[in-house]
């Protein structure tokens, strides 16, 4: 999902009605935010995107652009790309906590989300 001046969440919901995670990192800057899933089980999924201005701060942006892709049986590369979202996510969190001893916790998982980026060919997630 390309952001332009928004800070948008994006939620899915599965056939069940169970939400499944999701990437939600804002940027400063007009840049596409990442939001995969695996769909385990065959259905109707559903997708909610909320605006966050008031979290944030923020007056609402001007618009955002989402794109579907990859609607095809999972591969070990999409689980590594996954799974590195939401490690990438996890230490973000916690990088950005007032406490120096949780940043330094921060550093082990933001190294295991690279290597998982890297395995599944991820260059832009390697940034």
């Amino acid at each position: 999902m390309l952001q332009q001046n928004s800070d948008i969440t994006l939620k899915v919901i599965a056939p069940d009605g169970k939400k499944l995670p999701v990437a939600d990192n804002f940027s400063e800057r007009n840049e596409s935010e990442r939001s995969s899933f695996i769909a385990e089980t065959a259905g109707e999924y559903q997708i909610e995107i909320k605006h966050n201005a008031a979290l944030r701060g923020r007056s609402p942006g001007k618009s955002y652009l989402l794109r579907l892709e990859g609607l095809r049986p999972p591969t070990e590369k999409d689980r590594r790309q996954i799974n590195a979202e939401k490690l990438y996510d996890q230490a973000a969190l916690l990088g950005s906590k007032d406490e120096a001893e949780t940043r330094r916790t921060s550093l082990p998982i933001f190294r295991e989300s690279l290597t998982n980026f890297q395995a599944a060919e991820d260059r832009a997630g390697e940034a």
